[in-house]
């Protein structure tokens, strides 16, 4: 195989590739990844198909090519000084593979199974036996010697055609078996040629006969046919003159639809004229009943305004008795609210006097806890200094007269019992002074108690006072609201007043309108009828033009029928013939038919004595 062209579309990396081979030995050089691989894959693509790529065929197309453009590989080689292309494609969003192999100008194969197939014949290798030999991707180089022996030279004498010799050879031992067995089976049935001998005189006897059969059979398919074709005829005519029967039948039954229809409206027409007189009696009647209906209706119109009118006054003195209510309601309200809201000056003035007493009370209360926490102060002083002494004392009580002062640090001698004296004299009056200070402190917390009371009270009466001050505010507040709504009220009430002033005194008989109402009614009824009795009278004006267009319509329509009925006697169709000669014409066909089979059955039995007698002969 000599490769002249490749040419590569949306295949792997590749956009649009061709590559044209020049004679000898070619090399493809490039760095990694430009490509190399894959012009050699695509080699054994366009051959062999996905089975023979690196990945599965939904990989194939380009990276980034659009769903709907086709991915392709096409490929130019030569065989023995023949020219051959192999075109494969995919296509379409679901990867749709097909392929396409010529020899020449002629289409050798179509559709992927059908190239793998003719390929594979042509190049006389499976894809395996193509990889191990001509074609050895990268890492593969050594596939051949990887391979059993057996399998090695199987593969081998297939590249080597020696296979075909070894099947040459296989094929003579055949040969010579089935020989030697036909030559037991000609000695065996060499005894059997004097029966065959007889059996052909047997059957050129029944050849004879079966072509005089054959003869017979012509002749009757031929008077078969003629009868066929003469009843086909017959058919024919009366088939047309039963179409003809059968429009003219359905234009009389329209016809007759159509006749039946004028004549009813015909009867309908002439049973309103008939009415006619009688809805003008009716009418004069009821216009006779009608006298007087326009002076009700005015009567009644008239009542029907009073009646609005008094429904109004009533209203409005509803309304006004309403609001005088809400007015007196009002007024009382106010009048209670301007009660309390008049001793809003006093509750100000004793909130004030409150205020001022609370915050004396407060001082006091301030300065006697001042009052006390000196006391205190002085009293923890003196305790101090009580203990200070007393410690002192016990100290030189139990060292005695050789004990240390504790300023000078000598020894007391005969100092001792005056230090001693000073000590407790001293103890003594601070307990003195401070049994003195502990009543003031009683006192003071029995005032403090009763200015806390006091306290207590001048709070308590002074939120009270806050608390009724702040309820007169919002019913100061409420008490301006209910002025403006007396306001509005008062204004509402002069404006209802003047209403009634404008409409006066209304004098309205209730009975006396409704028997107008009732009067009204039972004319109105009258009226209704005597409009439409002369709207029916009005309708019917143009009645006897329409009873003449009517009956005129009847007569044609009849006229019609009448020469569609001469025209079907004309035709002298009988439904009886027609049913008769289909029958005949179906018996004959039947018949024809019949012998035509007839007759293959004979030329089958011909043909069959014939291949016998063949046999026979063959055999002899």
């Amino acid at each position: 195989m000599i490769i002249r062209s490749l040419k590569l579309h949306n295949y792997r990396r590749f956009v649009n590739c061709i590559i044209e081979f020049p004679e000898g030995i070619v090399g493809l050089v490039g760095n990694n990844g430009a490509g190399k691989s894959t012009v050699i894959e695509a080699i054994a693509w366009v051959l062999y198909g996905t089975e023979a790529a690196r990945s599965g065929k939904d990989e194939i197309r380009r990276t980034g090519a659009p769903s709907g453009e086709e991915c392709f590989v096409e490929m130019d080689f030569e065989i023995d000084n023949e020219s051959y292309r192999i075109f494969r494609n995919i296509r379409g969003k679901n990867a749709t593979s097909d392929a396409e192999f010529y020899s020449g100008k002629k289409l050798m194969a179509k559709s992927t199974r059908a190239v793998n197939t003719e390929v594979k014949k042509v190049l006389g290798l499976e894809l395996r036996n193509f990889q191990i030999s001509f074609f050895a991707r990268q890492k593969e180089l050594n596939a051949l010697s990887d391979l059993r022996p057996a399998e090695r030279r199987a593969h081998i004498i297939r590249l080597l055609g020696i296979d075909a010799v070894e099947e040459a050879i296989a094929s003579l031992r055949r040969d010579k078996n089935d020989n030697t067995s036909k030559k037991e089976i000609y000695t065996r049935t060499a005894k059997d040629i004097t029966v065959t001998k007889d059996t052909i005189e047997e059957y050129s006897d029944k050849i004879k006969n079966s072509e005089a059969r054959i003869e017979k059979g012509k002749e009757y398919i031929r008077q078969a046919d003629a009868i066929r074709q003469e009843s086909r005829a017959k058919f024919e005519r009366i088939s047309k003159t039963r179409e003809q029967y059968l429009q003219l039948k359905t234009q009389g039954e329209r016809l007759r639809a159509v006749e039946e229809s004028y004549n009813a409206n015909l009867k309908e027409l002439q049973e309103k004229l008939s009415s006619l007189e009688s809805k003008k009696a009716e009418m004069e009647k009821l216009k006779t009943q009608l006298r007087g209906y326009e002076e009700v209706k005015a009567e009644k119109e008239r009542y029907d305004k009073l009646q609005s009118d008094y429904k109004m006054a009533e209203s409005f003195k509803k309304n006004r008795d309403k609001l005088l209510s809400d007015r007196d309601d009002l007024e009382k309200e106010i009048a209670s609210y301007r009660e309390v809201v008049a001793d809003y000056d006093n509750i100000v003035e004793s909130l004030a006097s409150a205020g001022d007493k609370l915050t004396a009370v407060k001082n006091e209360i301030e300065d006697k806890r001042n009052a006390a926490t000196d006391i205190r102060s002085r009293i923890r002083s003196l305790t101090d200094k009580r203990s200070e002494l007393e410690l002192q004392l016990n100290n030189i009580e139990e060292l005695g007269p050789d004990s240390k002062c504790d300023r000078c640090l000598r020894p007391m001698g005969d100092d001792y019992q005056s230090i001693h004296n000073h000590l407790t004299g001293e103890i003594n009056s601070i307990s003195a002074s401070i049994d003195k200070l502990e009543p003031e402190i009683k006192q003071i917390q029995e005032t403090l108690a009763v200015l806390q009371s006091e306290r207590e009270d001048v709070e308590s009466n002074r939120q009270k006072l806050l608390n009724k001050r702040a309820n007169i505010q919002q019913q100061k507040k409420e008490l301006v609201k209910y002025e403006k709504n007396l306001n509005v009220i008062l204004q509402r009430i002069e404006e209802s007043q003047k209403e009634l002033s404008g409409l006066g005194e209304i004098e309205y008989d209730g009975r006396k309108h409704d028997e107008l109402i009732s009067e009204f009614k039972r004319l109105a009824k009258v009226r209704d009828m005597y409009l439409q009795v002369k709207a029916t009278i009005d309708s019917l004006k143009d009645i006897p033009e329409k009873i003449k267009i009517a009956e005129a319509r009847v007569q044609e329509t009849s006229a019609e029928l009448e020469d569609l009925r001469n025209r079907v006697k004309q035709l002298n169709y009988s439904e009886s013939i027609y049913k008769e000669l289909e029958s005949e014409k179906d018996k004959h066909e039947k018949d024809y038919h019949k012998a035509q089979i007839t007759f293959k059955e004979l030329e089958n039995d011909y043909k069959l004595l014939n291949q016998k007698m063949e046999t026979f002969k063959n055999e002899l």
